[in-house]
């Protein structure tokens, strides 16, 4: 039995936004995150992990230079 579905009855799912900055904490686990995304051969994604990497090192930085509690 073949039925369509109506996208519309489907309850949309929740997320939360993944924060890289929540997850990558180490240096490691920052460069497997750079090697994934030039494997992809993709600019955009490679752009948009570059952009968490900053965000991570400035992260970084405030803690460690206690601007953050």
């Amino acid at each position: 039995m073949n039925q369509k579905t109506n996208l519309k009855s489907i309850p949309e799912e929740q997320f939360s936004p993944y924060r890289a900055v929540d997850y990558l904490t180490t240096p490691a686990e920052i460069a497997a995150y750079i090697e994934v995304a030039k494997e992809e051969n993709d600019p955009a994604l490679l752009a948009a992990v570059m952009e968490d990497i900053r965000q991570i090192k400035t992260v970084q930085h405030a803690s460690k230079t206690r601007i953050l509690p």
